[in-house]
């Protein structure tokens, strides 16, 4: 699985991106909403609530916020989604 310095270290995410994920996890923003057979679904707050989805086949991270819609990167959602995944292994 593909890791919040894994990303960081490839340029695939920006330090603020990784800043500001990290301050929404220590914050405890982000909760992990249901598991499936093809996806693990978490609920992240910020200014607003959003859904975050990890599908595990392909491997492959979204969210619902405009960042990642307009970007197609890992937005902060994703990243404190993906260190309480790590946290909870």
């Amino acid at each position: 699985m593909e890791s919040v310095s894994d990303l960081s270290r490839a340029k695939r995410i920006s330090q603020a991106v990784v800043k500001k994920g990290i301050k929404l996890f220590l914050a405890g923003d982000a909760k992990l909403e249901k598991t499936t057979d093809s996806a693990i679904y978490f609920r992240v707050s910020s200014k607003n609530t959003h859904e975050v989805v990890m599908r595990l086949r392909p491997r492959k991270w979204s969210c619902d916020c405009t960042y990642f819609s307009l970007k197609v990167k890992p937005c902060s959602h994703i990243v404190s989604a993906m260190l309480l995944l790590e946290k909870r292994r």
